[in-house]
């Protein structure tokens, strides 16, 4: 309503203790004829695929540049996007969903609070590519309000629920701002203290339950930091890259002989020296 209002295409009041929305007789012709306007039609119809790919896509990774969100708009439209027109349309539709903060660091998601940590987090991960969404799960994610509730995510709240006097929604909710924690960084210990503040244990067993959901959980949530992977993805990615041991008479991690120089190979097998690798 307010939105509409600001524009000038409704009016809002009370008629006869009524409260109503009008639209001047000026607007009536010209609105009417709109559905008839295929040209209008097909811009309308490639502004909200702009409009929901740029949600999804800040949704996942948090912080984009302007250059890379155009250039990952025209991935999945497979169309060219002008920028300049791109710009006016998301700014547009910002002031209506208020979803985004657009700024001197591109297009963020509007609950990351320091866009250059994430910016900075991306550029630590340069061998990292950002994960490849499908468009429908990026049109998904574009709905307003959306959350992606995967399965470690309902288990943590059909956890809540059966060990917790608490209802669905207070549930959701908890593992909701969970989620938004391990996007932003915070660490299984700081998700843990939240939890606590807000829910009241019956006993001291189901701590350490708890606890394991919450790790299950942020292992499988998908992070700005990581460029929209979750931490297992890349730990699944990292073993693979990892070296074969040389033979069975290779010795443990640690236990190195104290002949072996800093600056000489580690005898681990890692290829680093020995003061950065068991040296340490």
């Amino acid at each position: 309503m307010r939105f509409f209002r600001k524009l000038g295409l409704i009016v809002t009041g009370t008629l006869e203790g009524k409260k109503i929305v009008a639209v001047p007789d000026d607007f009536m012709a010209p609105l009417k004829t709109l559905r008839q306007d295929e040209k209008l039609q097909a811009m309308m119809s490639r502004n909200t695929e702009w409009i929901s790919l740029t949600h999804g896509l800040v949704y996942y990774y948090g912080t984009l540049s302007g250059s890379q969100l155009v250039e990952m708009v025209e991935l999945y439209t497979k169309e060219t996007v002008p920028f300049r027109e791109f710009y006016q349309v998301i700014e547009k539709a910002n002031t209506f969903y208020k979803s985004l903060q657009i700024n001197e660091h591109g297009f963020s998601h509007r609950r990351v609070f320091d866009p250059r940590q994430v910016i900075q987090e991306h550029e630590k991960r340069k061998n990292v590519d950002y994960y490849p969404f499908t468009k429908e799960q990026l049109m998904k994610a574009g709905v307003p309000e959306f959350v992606d509730r995967n399965n470690s995510y309902m288990e943590m709240v059909h956890f809540l629920i059966k060990n917790f006097k608490i209802s669905k929604d207070d549930a959701d909710m908890f593992v909701e701002e969970c989620v938004h924690a391990t996007k932003i960084g915070e660490s299984p210990n700081a998700v843990m203290t939240y939890l606590s503040r807000h829910l009241e244990f019956p006993n001291v067993e189901l701590v350490q339950p708890l606890s394991n959901k919450v790790v299950h959980l942020m292992n499988n949530t998908r992070e700005w930091f990581l460029k929209g992977h979750t931490s297992s993805e890349l730990m699944v990615d990292d073993r693979k890259h990892l070296r074969q041991l040389p033979d069975k008479n290779r010795k443990p991690v640690g236990q190195a002989s104290s002949k072996v120089g800093r600056n000489e190979p580690c005898p681990c097998g890692s290829g680093k020296k020995y003061k950065k690798c068991c040296g340490r």
